[in-house]
């Protein structure tokens, strides 16, 4: 996660203007990506949880349903990662 990389921030809104999100990759060390795929599948079924057969595209309030999602969500190396 320390590995230098560029970004362009006009190829960014491009993107996230045509596709609705955006994809930047190495943001999470593969621990944390193989951590939050867990706690994903973990989540209990429930009125909050949206899925299709097996696997869950949504989750209403994510960060209150998976304390494990929530401490990856709020640490500082991720909001630096995400808002500088």
């Amino acid at each position: 996660m320390n590995q230098e990389c560029s970004f362009n921030s006009t190829e960014y809104a491009a993107r996230f203007a045509r596709d609705g999100y955006f994809v930047f990759p190495s943001v999470l060390p593969f621990e944390d990506v193989a951590r939050l795929r867990a706690a994903i599948h973990g989540i209990p079924a429930g009125e909050a949880v949206r899925q299709k057969e097996t696997s869950v595209y949504g989750v209403r309030n994510l960060l209150e349903t998976s304390p494990e999602i929530c401490d990856v969500a709020t640490r500082r190396d991720v909001w630096h990662s995400a808002f500088t």
